[in-house]
Parts: structure tokens; sequence; C-alpha cells
């Protein structure tokens, strides 16, 4: 199915059946977006084309947007096996119900599953979740710095309320890696720049995390531009991010999030009782260089085939 005919069942709120003999009882899977937005389509895409590959080839899967089913417009199906949400408020949206369905979040960030997802009340009713979570191991991100840019080794990041949690992590993983942290803690945007500048002067590298208080649409550009002028090249969390102007990053894509959720899935039902994993971080990633911002800075870095390929091998 493509993104377009994905569009189109999340407008009509078409049933799917992978696979299938009818007269076969099926499993049931529910898909819930937080929003039509393409990101969100092409994860679902891929889930739908990837699905049927494995041993739940009679599931049924069906899509649909979570602002519907917060409006109670299109309710959560009686008989799910599981459930699968794609970003925040798809979560938050079915995690608001109740029930003791399985569910599996795409899309979103470690720090924010974990503030709100199977938190006491819903592990009291015996609902289990599971994650595969948007952004990458930190030990990933340190290991590209180190084979994309080896002659950096003072690293510097700004972070916030939310990603100050990461804080314990980085100070352990850090050291191990032959690099060093410098850093600022802000509360709120208002604090942003100060705190930039700050470490900016200090850091051979910046790296973004995933933090609203830090980096969003309208502190995006001016951080880059900061960076830029301050010669300190830029790691970044997303592919848009290095195309507004980041040196390089490594993600995934919402393609490669929906081919891990599918294989995720097929495993759980393959049980005879639905079970989820513990939350993983991102199996399938991608590295992304914007070359023009490269050269500027005068720096020489590996092509991006080479670095994944360096990653992959290193991953654990």
């Amino acid at each position: 199915m493509s993104i377009s005919n994905a569009f189109r069942s999340l407008l009509i709120g078409v049933l799917i059946t992978a696979g299938c003999n009818a007269s076969v009882a099926a499993d049931r899977i529910t898909v819930v977006l937080s929003d039509n937005s393409a990101p969100y389509l092409a994860a679902a895409d891929a889930f739908l084309s990837l699905f049927g590959n494995g041993p739940s080839g009679s599931t049924k899967v069906e899509i649909i947007l979570a602002p519907a089913l917060v409006a109670a417009k299109v309710p959560l199906p009686e008989d799910n096996a599981l459930i699968v949400t794609v970003g925040l408020a798809a979560t938050e949206a079915v995690l608001r119900g109740n029930g003791d369905v399985p569910v599996l979040s795409t899309l979103i960030p470690k720090i924010a599953y974990e503030s709100l997802a199977c938190d006491a009340s819903h592990k009291s009713a015996g609902r289990r979740c599971s994650a595969i979570y948007l952004d990458q191991p930190l030990d990933r991100q340190l290991r590209l710095i180190q084979a994309a840019l080896p002659g950096k080794r003072q690293i510097g990041i700004v972070f916030g309320p939310s990603s100050e949690k990461l804080l314990p992590e980085l100070m352990e993983q850090v050291p191990g890696h032959n690099l060093s942290l410098t850093y600022q803690v802000i509360r709120d945007v208002s604090q942003l720049y100060p705190a930039l500048e700050t470490v900016l002067a200090a850091s051979d590298v910046l790296l973004t995390l995933p933090d609203g208080a830090v980096l969003n649409s309208s502190s995006a550009r001016s951080m880059l531009i900061s960076a830029y002028r301050a010669q300190v090249p830029v790691v970044a969390f997303s592919e848009n991010y290095v195309k507004a102007g980041a040196t390089l990053g490594v993600f995934s894509t919402p393609e490669q999030q929906g081919r891990q959720a599918a294989e995720v899935a097929t495993a759980a039902l393959a049980a005879s009782v639905a079970s989820l994993p513990s939350p993983q971080y991102p199996k399938y990633f991608s590295v992304k260089i914007n070359e023009q911002v490269a050269r500027s800075l005068g720096l020489s870095i590996p092509d991006e085939q080479t670095l994944r390929q360096r990653l992959a091998e290193l991953r654990k």
C-alpha cells in the first residue's frame, strides 16, 4: 500500500487484512497515528508492507488517527491483540483509555516515553507496553563523532529540562570514547542563547538531543547559525536538521521505524500470548552529511555509506 493509499484508508477507516483466508480467525492490530502528516504515513506504510511477510499473515490491521480517537469518533476495536502507536500524541491518546491490550510505541523520544508510558496506573492494570525509541543510543552518536570527526574531542551540549535526564549516562560514556563533555543546563528558552554561547566557546563539536526547550522550530535556525559562526560542527538527531544546516546526523527514518515495528509485532503475535520485548533503540538507521556545511568548515568527512557501515559493524 502506498502512502497515498494509506491516507485514503485513514480517511475512510478501511480495515486491511494482511495475507489471508477470511475464514481463518484473525488477530487484530490497530495502528494509531498522531496525525496524517507524511512521516507518520510513511511509518504506517512500511509497517503494512512488511507485516504480512511473517507468520502473522492472517492478521487484520486497522489504521486510525489519534484526534479521532480522542474525540471518540473512532473507538478502538475491542478485540485487539496489539496496538501500535506512531508518535507521542498517539501514545498519549491510547494510554488515556482503559484496557490491557499491549501497546508498542514508535517514533517517540526515549525521555517522552519514559515520562508517560506504562506508569504505575497502567502497570497495576496489567497493561504491557514497549517502544522503539526515535532517538539513537548515545553510544552510536558518540561513535559517529569519533568516526566522522576524529580530531574533535570536546563535545558541547545544551541540556533542557527533559534531556538533562541523559546527563548521568553521558558522563559515564564519554570518557570511554576518549572524549570530554562541556555542557550547560537551561530551564526555559530564555536561557538558551547565553548557555549556547558558553558551550560553543569551549567545544569542538555541538551534539544536539531531542528537547523542545532547546531545539525547536523557533530556535533551530539561530542555533545552527551560531554554531556555524563559531566554526563548531553540529551533530543532529534528525534528517531535517541536517538539511537545515547541521554538519551531519544519525537518525532513523519513519520507514525504518515502521520496519522494526513490523518485526517486533510479528514476533509478539507469534507467541501463544502476545508479548512485547523491553523498549529498544532503533535497529535500522541512516547517516546524512551536509556536504556544503562540511566544506565551509574545512572538514574532510568519510562518505555517508562508510560511516553507516562503521556504525553498523560496531552495533551491539
